[in-house]
């Protein structure tokens, strides 16, 4: 069984998410930890609203990616606005749009070797209400 941690930084929508996301990634047999140095896959589900919350995301991903040389089968994921605004910026394995959050276990269930990223617009799928 994986385990996940995830960090959220941003708005309420983003609270929101990742609280629905936690519940969906232990529907599909994940296992949550309450620290991201226990985790398989860390998932970051971050805003773009605010420059200095964007900086704090940014050195995150710094610091996760340095725990991967003691961990190299640790995952990334970085999702929400903040992915789909910094898609070129952001150094993780995964990178998922706001649009996309609810296929996130799907997409960890799969052997991904190589970099992943997903922020089509093409609709809005929202969790469902709570």
């Amino acid at each position: 069984m994986k385990k996940f941690y995830i960090e959220t930084y941003g708005c309420q929508m983003n609270v929101a998410q990742s609280s629905q996301l936690r519940d969906l990634m232990i529907e599909n047999s994940f296992s949550e930890v309450s620290s991201y140095s226990r985790a398989d896959i860390i998932i970051i589900n971050a805003c773009s609203v605010r420059e200095h919350a964007e900086r704090k995301v940014f050195n995150r991903i710094i610091y996760f990616n340095l725990l991967k040389k003691k961990k190299p089968d640790l995952k990334i994921l970085v999702a929400g606005c903040f992915a789909q605004n910094n898609k070129e910026k952001i150094n993780s394995d995964i990178i998922i749009g706001a649009s996309r959050m609810m296929e996130i276990p799907g997409i960890l269930m799969k052997e991904i070797n190589e970099k992943y990223m997903d922020v089509k617009m093409d609709e809005y799928r929202f969790f469902p209400p709570v």
